[in-house]
């Protein structure tokens, strides 16, 4: 299904990529960017290893 996506251009709600894997959260609404700062803050603090 993700190759289909990325081939076709189709579009799918968050929970449907949800369902098959493209992406492992979904955020209510308005909250997608402080939570990627804090993903990304996750990350930065694993230094080398990330």
């Amino acid at each position: 299904m993700a190759a289909e996506i990325l081939l076709t251009g189709l579009h799918v709600t968050a929970d449907e990529a949800l369902d098959f894997g493209p992406i492992g959260r979904v955020f209510p609404k308005g909250q997608a960017l402080a939570q990627a700062k804090k993903i990304a803050a996750h990350i930065c603090d694993n230094g080398p290893l990330s």
